[in-house]
Parts: C-alpha cells; sequence; structure tokens
C-alpha cells in the first residue's frame, strides 16, 4: 500500500522495520509517529461531508528475533460518517476482529444508511445515495465526493505477538479536485491539506 501520492494524498501505516506504533504521512509530506491510548477514537479526518476516526489498542510484541519487546499500539478500527443531501445520514465501520485466519472475512463493514443496517465483507459492496463502498479481499474503499478513504486489514504481528489484537489497520486519504481548499478539514490528518505545497514534520 503506498504510502501518498504527493499533494493528494496521506496515509497511516505501521511499517515492519519500526516499532509498529502508527507512522503517518502527510497530504504534502512530511511525516511524523502516532501512539494513541488503548482503546480510545481519534479524529483523523473532518470535512463537512465526511469524518473518519480510528480506534487504538495497545499491543505488546517483540522484533529482531525476540531481542526487543515493544509495547505499542495498533489501529484496528476504522469509523466513516458520512453526511449526504437532503440531511441524509450515513455511517460505516471496518472492524479488524472480523478479520479471520486468511485476513479476510463476511462481515468486516457494519453501519447504517439512513438507519437502515447493513453489513458486507469479502468481495461486497454497499451504495448508499453519494456514498459508495466496496471491498475486495482484506481492503475497502469509502467514496464521497472528492474524497477517498482506503482501509487495509492485516495480521498485527506474524510469529511476535504476545499480547493485543490479531489483526490491524492502515488507512490512506486522498483528496480530488478542491475537496481541500472548499472543505477546509481538520483532524490529524486533515489539517496537512490546509496547506498546499508545505511539507509538516511532527514527532518520531
Amino acid at each position: 500500500m503506498p504510502l501518498s501520492r504527493c499533494g493528494s494524498g496521506a496515509a497511516v501505516q505501521h511499517e515492519c522495520h519500526s516499532l509498529r506504533d502508527p507512522h503517518l504521512t502527510f497530504a504534502h509530506g512530511g511525516r511524523a509517529d502516532f501512539r494513541g491510548r488503548h482503546n480510545l477514537l481519534y479524529n483523523f479526518l473532518s470535512s463537512p461531508t465526511m469524518s473518519v476516526n480510528v480506534k487504538t489498542e495497545e499491543a505488546i510484541f517483540t522484533l529482531h528475533d525476540g531481542a526487543l519487546t515493544v509495547n505499542g499500539t495498533f489501529i484496528t478500527e476504522a469509523h466513516i460518517a458520512a453526511r449526504l443531501p437532503r440531511n441524509r445520514r450515513a455511517a460505516a465501520s471496518f472492524f479488524s476482529k472480523e478479520l479471520g485466519e486468511q485476513d479476510t472475512g463476511w462481515e468486516v463493514v457494519r453501519g447504517t444508511c439512513t438507519n437502515h443496517p447493513f453489513k458486507f465483507g469479502r468481495r461486497g459492496s454497499k451504495k448508499c445515495y453519494e456514498l459508495d463502498m466496496a471491498m475486495d479481499y482484506s481492503s475497502a474503499t469509502f467514496e464521497l465526493g472528492n474524497w477517498s478513504v482506503a482501509v487495509h486489514g492485516m495480521r498485527s504481528c506474524r510469529g511476535c505477538l504476545l499480547a493485543g489484537p490479531e489483526h490491524r489497520l492502515d488507512i490512506s486519504f486522498s483528496a480530488r479536485g478542491d475537496a481541500p481548499s472548499h472543505d477546509r478539514p481538520h483532524g490529524i490528518i486533515g489539517q496537512s491539506y490546509a496547506t498546499p505545497g508545505l511539507e509538516r514534520h511532527g514527532k518520531k
């Protein structure tokens, strides 16, 4: 999964060579590390039509063939809330705990479309007015207007997890056209769209 496309995308990933806390790549370049607290939600994107919140969970795992024990965090849930025309609402959540041994599942995404519940998994999809949602094997995309969110589920740490969630999520954001200037997004990732061409760096 690519980190980002300069000027149009941003990503949140856990890299294999790192200490596995989420690593942020911002919309116009620059990076930062992020360590959430256990079972708390954080807003990564907030625009007039879409909001994306993520949940972090603590995990203990080893690196370098057991030479290093790490107390870190993984992103395990992604929650998308959409505001649609005519005061309609939709919500969808990607739950990493629904992924099985083959890193896929049949009820991974659950939500509501104007208060009507839905759920789908591998090869499933759902259209709720202007909100398009689809899942292939272990990844799902959520598209609304000029915003796109891609969520990819995978094993947290193969053969090195001591405690914590078995699966985790990587998340990418993409903005097309005038979405950043028109929507003026907020949130940990969203705010990086506010300064075109400016590379922002945070703590690592």
